[in-house]
């Protein structure tokens, strides 16, 4: 999941910052995203109190893996079904190579099983399905 702030001298839209983040975090070319589409916006005041903030959550169809960036040395891709299964539990996920637990931050797991619920997520996953 990349995240990050619109930056105003960078960012002209939501949907752009959306893409730069994905390159900066995840070297992921432009040329390589399919299709993206804006599915929700979160009212995330428990992230910092200092400042209100506001997470929209933008998904990304990519023809490309993502790789280690200068952020993230460490990329881990999951299935679906791991993640369902994960946030029901309440689990976290583990890395079999390094044998490492991660978990979720800001709440980010109530966020992901909001958003998987959503129709327009299950459509835009069919589509990617229907496509293969």
């Amino acid at each position: 999941m990349s995240g990050g702030h619109v930056e105003v001298h960078k960012d002209l839209c939501m949907h752009e910052c959306a893409l730069r983040e994905l390159q900066e975090e995840f070297v992921i070319e432009p040329k390589n995203i399919i299709k993206s589409i804006p599915v929700a916006i979160f009212d995330d005041f428990l992230r910092d109190q200092r400042n209100q903030y506001l997470s929209t959550v933008f998904l990304h169809w990519i023809n490309q893996p993502p790789k280690p960036s200068e952020e993230h040395k460490v990329v881990m891709v999951i299935t679906l079904e791991d993640i369902y299964v994960e946030i029901q539990r309440g689990g976290l996920i583990l890395d079999l190579k390094s044998k490492q637990a991660y978990g979720f931050l800001h709440g980010h797991d109530s966020m992901i099983k909001n958003i998987l619920g959503l129709q327009t997520t299950q459509a835009f996953i069919g589509e990617i399905m229907t496509t293969f």
